[in-house]
């Protein structure tokens, strides 16, 4: 078992290195490679989900540690993103054609996998209708789908959604994008981003309240 676990994991690296040596030499947003891409990603991510926890593949224990050395020479693909791509082929490889991945992009592509995830399908009456609608107003659509039924996210309980823009540090930026990365991974869409973000701006009032309380403990201690 482990030596086709082995053999399984060269192939698809070597591909993987193929195509990240390929994108170094062309604009990625212009990308053909992208459904390729998807595939060697997801595939590599189910390998090492399926390995005994002892196995390594070359000195890689961990996927996160392979994808980290995967596109470290490659500026154009952050691993927040390397993980869309993996949430994309999981739910969307399979339901809809490589050639369809490229023309759509793959914000469309991160709508339609939630759409997947949740009904564990996508119509190709569906698809076609994304291709002709544009981002926002497909991602209102997907709202609509994939939250619907949920009584915290009906408009007459929580009123009508609405978008707004973050700005700050790109510091903050990157950990409040982490932050939803995580918890999506771990718990899908049963929760609005809002409601994720909620989530973290409360922690951080809570551990900010009780390093304040243990201050002022310390100095009535020494008063």
């Amino acid at each position: 078992m482990s030596q086709a676990l082995a053999s399984r994991y060269d192939r698809i690296n070597d591909r993987a290195r193929e195509l990240i040596s390929e994108l170094m030499k062309i604009e990625v947003a212009g990308s053909k490679k992208r459904a390729q891409m998807i595939r060697v990603l997801t595939e590599m991510h189910s390998l090492f989900k399926s390995k005994p926890v002892e196995l390594k593949f070359g000195k890689f224990e961990h996927f996160e540690g392979w994808l980290t050395d995967l596109i470290k020479p490659l500026t154009g693909l952050e691993k927040r993103s390397a993980y869309y791509y993996i949430h994309i082929g999981k739910h969307l490889l399979g339901k809809v054609t490589d050639e369809e991945l490229e023309e759509m992009g793959i914000e469309r592509a991160k709508e339609l996998s939630k759409v997947a995830e949740t009904k564990g399908k996508v119509t190709k009456e569906f698809v076609e209708k994304a291709m002709a609608m544009t981002v926002q107003d497909l991602k209102e659509e997907v709202r609509a789908i994939v939250f619907k039924g949920n009584p915290s996210h009906e408009q007459e309980k929580g009123g009508q959604w609405a978008t707004i823009e973050i700005r700050g540090p790109q510091t903050w930026i990157g950990v409040i994008q982490a932050f939803l990365t995580y918890q999506r991974r771990q718990e899908g869409h049963k929760r609005s981003d809002a409601e994720i973000v909620g989530m973290f701006l409360d922690a951080e009032v809570k551990e900010l309240k009780a390093a304040e309380d243990d201050r002022r403990k310390k100095i009535a201690g020494t008063g």
